[in-house]
């Protein structure tokens, strides 16, 4: 899965920050509204957290456990 496309194909822009080595460092811009249509995109796809890169450079294994509700 490419996450980048998804990405710019939900309206957001994706610029290259930094290439070292093999890994490339990106970071990506957008409206709410292009959010809302990124997380449609991911929803729509059936994405799991398994799908998803781990982030550049990362070695550690991804912790794909459900995020804790914050509010007290």
């Amino acid at each position: 899965m490419d996450i980048l496309k998804l990405a710019r194909q939900s309206g957001m822009q994706v610029v290259l920050d930094a290439r070292i080595g093999n890994a490339e460092y990106h970071s990506v811009h957008g409206s709410v509204s292009s959010l809302v249509n990124f997380a449609r995109a991911l929803i729509e796809q059936h994405v799991r957290c398994e799908d998803l890169p781990a982030p550049p450079g990362s070695r550690a294994v991804k912790d794909c456990a459900p995020a804790e509700d914050a509010v007290s």
